[in-house]
């Protein structure tokens, strides 16, 4: 039991009883020797009062505890009454006058001791009535006040045997809330409104995410079909352009191929077969002008991959055929590799992410024809293998 406050030895000689009381204190501990004797006080009594404060009328604010526990031990004889009276002792100067200690409010409860550590309540304590009628409290201060707590008493119950008794009190703790339930409230709102706030910016910043992709969507587009126009402003004339995408067409590349199956030449030259993913779900949901910018933009995007004298083909729909000139099968499927995953990474005009599959043959014994089928059919296998992705062979 903390040392802080002041211990005092209470008994029934100021109503006129004849009990005698003393403390002994050791080890933390507070030892009541009590002994309740018959006078003409009906109700002998002994105790202990723990002043909380050296100013009378200025105590400690225990309104935030909620539970008292007690730890003491009380040997009494063989069928007596084990009961003990507990009060805080409340300060108020609406009522309390600091010349009779009697108006201080008594804040109490009775109990019986049945163990060495009680836990009480702080709820269960109510005001005495006996207090409340010799004082005549008016009806607004009946209820318990724990805000200008004065003293802590404990005393013998008003029914104890008479005789000796020896109380030990061992400690004396309250527990309360580290937040009071308006604090609490208060913390929370605070709480609510900053999660508000933060959810608030961060839809706002994600809008404006959303606006900043769009404009350089747009101007990304822009630029694209700038490049295209210009393109298609200088090819315009050459019939072996593709009006859509401005690579070449097919037709302008068969007679190149027909020289080259024609040739003797032992030169190494590989070819790519690239066909769009899911193509036909983009024009059913955008429209075929969306697809059409979709088809202008991979032109664009596999063009970045060639270099002289390589030759891009757009070979019909959304299929694509590279003819990579003095390469090999190994060196072909790891420019696929950088196709498909370009393909894979880019943000798309229409928003949506896009693949491709790719099949990869070398060209042997000069047949092209017969080199650009295997790759069509390393095309198929790659589809059939769950698309977005290169197979060669």
């Amino acid at each position: 039991m903390s040392k802080q406050f002041q211990r005092f030895a209470t008994n029934d000689q100021q109503d006129g009883g004849q009990s005698q009381s003393t403390l002994t204190a050791s080890n933390n501990q507070t030892q009541l020797n009590c002994e309740l004797k018959s006078s003409d006080y009906p109700w002998p009594y002994c105790g202990l009062s723990i002043h909380l404060s050296g100013d009378a009328s200025k105590g400690k604010d225990l309104s935030a505890y909620h539970t008292l526990e007690i730890e003491l031990d009380y040997p009494q004889p063989l069928n007596a009454e084990k009961s003990l009276r507990l009060y805080f002792r409340n300060y108020n100067p609406a009522y309390s006058n600091l010349e009779d200690e009697y108006t201080h409010k008594y804040n109490g409860i009775t109990l019986n001791h049945d163990s060495e550590r009680l836990s009480i309540p702080i709820k269960n304590f109510q005001v005495m009535t006996w207090w409340l009628v010799d004082n005549k409290i008016p009806i607004e201060f009946a209820s318990p006040e724990y805000r200008n707590v004065t003293k802590f008493e404990l005393a013998t119950g008003s029914n104890s045997a008479l005789g000796d008794h020896q109380i030990t009190i061992k400690n004396i703790t309250l527990i309360g809330r580290y937040i009071e339930g308006e604090a609490l409230f208060l913390i929370l709102l605070v709480i609510w409104v900053i999660a508000a706030i933060s959810l608030i910016m961060w839809e706002f910043r994600k809008h404006q995410r959303d606006i900043d992709r769009s404009q350089r969507r747009t101007a990304h587009l822009a630029r694209l079909n700038q490049r295209l126009v210009s393109e298609n402003i200088m090819f315009a004339e050459l019939a072996h352009k593709d009006a859509l995408t401005g690579i070449r067409n097919r037709h302008a590349v068969r007679g190149w191929l027909d020289s080259h199956q024609k040739s003797t030449s032992s030169s190494v030259m590989s070819i790519l077969f690239i066909d769009i993913d899911n193509f036909k779900p983009i024009n059913d949901t955008y429209g075929h002008s969306v697809g059409d910018d979709v088809l202008r933009e991979f032109a664009v995007i596999v063009s970045e991959f060639i270099t002289d004298p390589d030759i891009v083909v757009r070979w019909g729909g959304e299929e694509f055929v590279i003819f990579c000139i003095s390469k090999n099968r190994a060196h072909a499927t790891q420019e696929a590799e950088k196709i498909r995953q370009k393909v894979s990474s880019h943000l798309w005009v229409h928003g949506d992410p896009l693949t491709c599959s790719i099949g990869v043959s070398e060209v042997y014994a000069d047949n092209v024809y017969g080199a650009i089928t295997q790759a069509d059919n390393h095309l198929y296998h790659a589809k059939q293998a769950g698309r977005n992705c290169v197979v060669a062979g």
